[in-house]
């Protein structure tokens, strides 16, 4: 269980973001590899934000958000270990 979470969007594109809707999923991984195979997804959330072209926006998460974040996650999806975390924002 997480006790807190916090991270950083960055926008590496050429365009503002102006207003969007961002979702970030959350996955749990065995190794240092995103996408691979033993990547587990244990939820997500959604912001609404703006980034300029080449800034970045701080994430600190509620108490709402982490409920989200592992809303998914349960031992027979994921058993009791360490792991990775991996963000994946679309």
């Amino acid at each position: 269980q997480f006790d807190s979470a916090s991270f950083i969007l960055n926008n590496n594109g050429p365009v503002a973001l102006s207003y969007e809707w961002v979702m970030v999923d959350y996955y749990l991984s065995d190794d240092t590899t995103f996408g691979d195979a033993d990547d587990r997804k244990i939820g997500d959330t959604g912001f609404t934000l703006s980034i300029p072209a080449g800034g970045n926006y701080p994430i600190d998460l509620t108490s709402t958000g982490l409920a989200y974040m592992t809303q998914l996650w349960t031992e027979s999806l994921v058993p009791a270990g360490n792991y990775y975390v991996y963000a994946s924002a679309s």
